[in-house]
């Protein structure tokens, strides 16, 4: 631009200030986008350590929980005043899979008629 400032070729000299002037704008654009893309990766960075944290914390709790329900089953199971009742109410067997079980259980010892 400078070299065409001094030739007098006021033209050339736009194009090449125009031509500045847009590379200028767009490397500004470019790093306003960087700034602002570094901005939320940091700001994603912090929220996802705060989520490993509380997801650790769950964890904790989660397995602390399984070792507290497994400690109340072994207690009760292996409690001499516990009786058979109160080890299986819990384990969530229904009635009719008991009659179930015992229709199948008694076809099965019945002698089978044989047919000629």
């Amino acid at each position: 631009m400078a070299l065409a400032l001094e030739r007098g070729e006021t033209e050339l000299a736009r194009f090449s200030a125009r031509r500045l002037l847009g590379t200028r704008r767009q490397r500004e654009r470019s790093e306003l986008e960087l700034r602002e893309t570094r901005g939320a990766l940091d700001e994603l960075a912090r929220t996802l350590a705060s989520q490993e944290r509380e997801l650790e914390e769950l964890r904790q709790n989660a397995e602390a929980e399984l070792a507290r329900e497994q400690a109340r089953r072994a207690a009760s199971c292996g409690a001499p005043d516990a009786t058979f009742e109160s080890a299986t109410a819990g384990a969530g067997i229904r009635d009719e899979e008991v009659e179930l079980e015992l229709l199948r259980r008694q076809s099965a010892t019945q002698p089978r008629e044989v047919r000629s």
